[in-house]
C-alpha cells in the first residue's frame, strides 16, 4: 500500500506550522485578557475567569496537537521521495494516534499508527491489516520516520 508524501508534508509540517501559530494567537489573547481587563464586580470576575480558562485550554491543546505533528513534519523540509530507504522486519507494537485523522479510502478507513519494527518507531497510514509478529517490507524517510508504502512479506 502506498501513501502520498504531499499528504503527509501538507499535514505534518504546514499543518502543525498552521495550528502553533493558531496556538500561539490564541495563548497570546488569552495572556492580554488577563492582564488588561478589570472585572469590577464578582460575576464579572467568574466571568471573566471562565473566559480566560476556556482560551487558555484551547491554546495549549493546540500547542500539543502542532508539537505532536511537527515532531515528525519537522524533517520533511529537507527529505524527499527519492531520500526514501527499504527495511524488512517483523511488526513488534502498533499504537493508534490521537493527533492525526484517519480518513476513508478505497481500501477502507486508513487510521495514523505509530508501528514499532525492530525496535525502532515509525509513522504509519495504514488500515487495520496490520498485525503484531507480520513480517512487513516498507519505504521510508530516515529522518521523520514517515512510511510512504509498505507491503506485507508472504513465504
Amino acid at each position: 500500500m502506498q501513501f502520498s508524501y504531499q499528504y503527509y508534508k501538507n499535514f505534518l509540517l504546514f499543518g502543525g506550522l498552521l495550528t502553533l501559530i493558531i496556538g500561539l494567537v490564541f495563548l497570546v489573547f488569552s495572556i492580554r485578557l488577563l492582564r488588561y481587563v478589570k472585572p469590577i464586580f464578582k460575576f464579572g470576575r467568574i466571568l471573566f475567569l471562565f473566559k480566560f480558562l476556556i482560551i487558555s485550554c484551547i491554546s495549549i491543546f493546540l500547542l500539543i496537537i502542532s508539537l505532536m505533528n511537527l515532531r515528525y513534519g519537522i524533517h520533511l523540509v529537507k527529505e524527499n521521495e527519492s531520500d526514501s530507504i527499504e527495511l524488512v522486519g517483523f511488526i513488534d507494537e502498533i499504537n493508534e494516534t490521537w493527533f492525526i485523522q484517519g480518513y476513508y479510502s478505497e481500501g477502507g478507513k486508513v487510521n495514523c499508527k505509530i508501528v514499532i519494527i525492530n525496535q525502532e518507531k515509525f509513522l504509519f497510514v495504514a488500515t487495520d491489516d496490520l498485525v503484531i509478529g507480520d513480517e512487513i517490507k516498507i519505504d521510508y524517510l530516515p529522518k521523520s520516520r514517515v512510511v510512504l508504502s509498505y507491503e506485507k512479506v508472504f513465504e
